[in-house]
């Protein structure tokens, strides 16, 4: 049976990674080292041959409860580009 090998991406959010527009910031040598993992990944030097699966959480605009506990942090959930270099 073939064996397939993925990078699950989870969770790499402007609104935690972003240093200026977080709205529930990590720690940020935290957040450089994750970005720093996620590129090695997504480069292909780190994990050689795997699926890299970026996961995201996002709740609807109109799901105000939750962006409210969230302070809106997963309303629109992107990756952060300036920082993945895309």
């Amino acid at each position: 049976m073939p064996t397939h090998t993925a990078a699950l991406l989870l969770d790499l959010q402007v609104d935690f990674l972003d240093a200026v527009r977080a709205r529930m910031p990590v720690d940020p040598g935290g957040a450089q080292r994750v970005l720093s993992g996620a590129k090695a990944v997504l480069a292909g030097p780190a994990l050689a041959g795997a699926l890299p699966v970026p996961i995201v959480n996002q709740f609807p605009v109109t799901a105000r409860l939750a962006s409210f506990f969230h302070h809106g942090a997963a309303v629109v959930a992107t990756l952060h580009e300036a920082a993945l270099g895309s």
